[in-house]
């Protein structure tokens, strides 16, 4: 815990896809991969698009950030010299329409379903604040969504988010149809990709807000998680993070008893586990309980 100006800063809050799916938001993979912006790829002929697809209708389930990596190593194998490079543009300039098109689908989505219990466990994050020690926290989410931003500033207030504003860390949607798309989509460098596609990198991606979490991520000694998979293509974010904790508390929310198993092995490929449930407190808890 240290000082912030009038308030202490101990508490960060770590939000992912499962908390705008909890308010009732259509913001999966399948459901983008199911929605007119993505048929329109396929239309367009784009191979990328159509990997994904063929990986979605085989599994009914797909991690579009996976498959792009998987993509990537397809085209290091099957291709070399001046081919390899042809092919490489073509992958860029459809990883750069899948990420405009998965932007002006999540900007599309205005509206979930009003969720009382999601509204009072917010409600709670806000009232742990204002306890004996008045504090400031670190609010980060993964999603593009805009409402996350938006209704985090409404039930909260401006002057107990550190920096005054929760962080984007993959860019947001903007809610203009005259804006140009600013959105992270891709793969953390220890992922499994062709390494001559850089582009495709989340750290190398100049919307990525990453400086700001490694700035203040370390100084909370609680830390909530909602709704990540805390997957592979995220590891850059959780690794050092896990791996150095010790005396902190974690409160991982996770839906379901399957995907909390699925969270501790995604885990424990990124950091000793062990290690990190016996230094720390480490709270698995199931969030199904906040869903409509």
């Amino acid at each position: 815990m240290y000082q912030t100006e009038n308030y202490k800063y101990n508490k960060a809050f770590i939000i992912g896809n499962g908390f705008d799916k909890a308010n009732g938001f259509p913001t999966g993979y399948g459901d983008f991969v199911e929605s007119p912006n993505f048929k329109n790829l396929l239309s367009h002929d784009n191979q990328l698009a159509k990997f994904i697809k063929n990986t979605y209708d085989d599994a009914k389930w797909v991690d579009i950030e996976i498959e792009i990596g998987k993509y990537s190593c397809n085209l290091g194998e099957a291709y070399k010299g001046n081919s390899f490079a042809k092919e490489t543009e073509k992958f860029r300039n459809d990883y750069i329409k899948l990420a405009d098109a998965l932007y002006w689908y999540i900007d599309g989505i205005r509206s979930g379903k009003i969720n009382s219990r999601m509204e009072d466990l917010v409600k709670s994050w806000k009232n742990s604040l204002f306890g004996k020690v008045q504090e400031q926290a670190f609010f980060v989410t993964f999603n593009y969504m805009r409402w996350d931003v938006t209704i985090l500033q409404e039930k909260m207030r401006n002057d107990r988010f550190i920096n005054y504003y929760p962080l984007s860390i993959h860019g947001v949607t903007q809610y203009d149809a005259n804006a140009t798309p600013k959105i992270v989509l891709g793969v953390d460098e220890k992922s499994i990709y062709c390494k001559e596609h850089k582009f495709i990198v989340k750290a190398y991606n100049p919307y990525c807000e990453a400086d700001a979490y490694f700035r203040h991520i370390y100084d909370a000694n609680q830390i909530i998680i909602f709704g990540c998979s805390i997957g592979n293509t995220d590891q850059r974010y959780f690794s050092h993070l896990f791996s150095q904790a010790k005396g902190k508390t974690f409160n991982i929310y996770c839906y379901g008893n399957e995907d909390i198993i699925e969270t501790k092995a995604n885990i424990s490929t990124i950091c000793d586990f062990d290690k990190f449930v016996g230094e720390n407190d480490v709270k698995f808890e199931d969030s199904t309980e906040f869903s409509n």
